[in-house]
């Protein structure tokens, strides 16, 4: 891809972003109750939408194809990393790029999108046929667009300003250390200013005041701390209000590292768990078609986009209702599966997974137990309390206040021949 490609890349989305937010910030929001991204730029879109946890292979060397069936689309960030770190930032190699595309062409259950400005890729060859065959969209929220540009641009400085030098040499060495770019280094920094920015936005003090009392000091715990602080945020302002995907093992490195921090900020818990069962766990492409074409013959789908409707309506009834469908189906599917020639051809093992809701609905199930309290957590057991009326109305409307969590155990292997 070369600079000139890229720039006029650029320069279309940022236009195409701007009549959506022109239309958001003059309060047309009717056609943006699925989210605030242009839906058109991707090819047959299928509820319910997920985002892929692109750590599961760093974390439980686990590639991303047994994520991929329990979704009805499920929406994969592309960073700017280098090659050679490829999989540990996606959990899919360069390689298997053109099966991902066909499924995106062919199925719509994945879809790409950019988690960078486009310019910011420049000179990563690898992800041509990505960007060439699929046209992702920017994924990036322009916060000064919602928020009063002088007050944010001062939050900017206040965050340059404090992570110079302590923050600014960590992050130097540590990206050297894995032979990455500038661009990527630019990347991770402001990543995390725009995590400190969504703290200001929501005037979370205790928060803001941890990181400012120890990012000179110990800025290693503060980056670490800021990507903890992403795990909820990256939810609650979601372009796409769409639903995630938790790998247990992630969470319980934030957990294991933040006991060690000397002071505890107020811990924010995800959800309410409403089941716990096996799935199938593809390994490949093959295993992964196969896994779909059987859950859709199931009326998988078709259930999980109920929970997700239920949910965003705030029916626990409905919940309720489907949870119990989709309970008996996944028994039955498990236990299909050691009876299919096909299946057990491409797919040997199972993971357990967790399902949960959180935001206003799981306020209110009574019944049921924190996801991660259920997991063995020591948790805070609130929600970010978004009828605040000092957030911002603007921001109000852009949070994602009601979706479903899947957490997948990837560590144990559950054998299905």
């Amino acid at each position: 891809m070369d600079r000139d490609f890229l720039i006029n890349y650029q320069k279309k989305e940022i236009e195409d972003q701007k009549v959506i937010y022109e239309k958001f910030i003059s309060g047309d929001i009717s056609s943006l109750s699925r989210g605030y991204l242009d839906y058109s730029k991707f090819n047959q879109l299928q509820e319910p939408l997920v985002h892929a946890d692109t750590m599961t292979y760093a974390f439980d060397h686990e590639k991303i194809w047994s994520q991929i069936p329990f979704a009805g689309t499920l929406l994969i960030p592309i960073t700017n990393c280098t090659k050679k770190n490829f999989i540990t930032d996606h959990s899919f190699e360069v390689d298997e790029i053109p099966n991902l595309i066909e499924l995106a062409k062919e199925t719509g259950k994945v879809q790409f999108v950019l988690m960078k400005e486009p310019t910011m890729y420049e000179g990563l060859d690898h992800l041509d046929q990505i960007f060439e065959e699929l046209k992702p969209p920017m994924f990036t929220v322009p916060w000064d667009s919602f928020y009063d540009k002088e007050i944010y641009y001062q939050w900017k400085q206040e965050f340059v300003d404090m992570a110079y030098p302590s923050y600014a040499t960590l992050k130097t060495h540590s990206i050297e250390s894995i032979d990455e770019s500038n661009k990527y280094l630019q990347s991770v920094v402001r990543s995390h200013m725009s995590i400190y920015m969504q703290l200001k936005i929501l005037k979370w003090e205790e928060a803001i005041e941890f990181i400012r009392d120890y990012i000179y000091h110990d800025p290693n715990k503060i980056s670490f701390y800021l990507d903890y602080l992403n795990e909820t945020l990256e939810s609650i302002f979601d372009p796409f209000k769409a639903n995630q995907n938790k790998s247990i093992s992630r969470i319980r490195a934030y957990n294991g590292n933040l006991e060690n921090l000397n002071k505890h900020p107020p811990t924010v818990e995800i959800g309410r768990y409403i089941m716990k069962k096996l799935v199938t766990r593809p390994q490949s492409y093959y295993g992964c078609v196969t896994t779909i074409e059987h859950y859709q013959d199931n009326d998988l789908y078709k259930l999980l986009d109920s929970i997700t409707k239920g949910v965003k309506a705030r029916s626990k009834e409905s919940v309720d209702l489907k949870v119990r469908e989709l309970d008996v189906v996944l028994d039955n599917l498990w236990n299909e599966a050691k009876t299919l020639d096909e299946q057990k051809r491409y797919v040997s093992y199972g993971a357990t997974l967790t399902l949960g809701v959180a935001g206003f609905l799981a306020e209110s199930m009574m019944g049921f137990g924190g996801i991660l309290a259920s997991l063995g957590f020591a948790v805070g057991d609130k929600l970010l309390d978004f009828k605040d009326a000092s957030v911002s109305r603007r921001i109000i409307k852009l949070i994602n206040k009601d979706f479903v969590y899947n957490i997948y155990d990837l560590q144990k292997k559950y054998r299905i021949k």
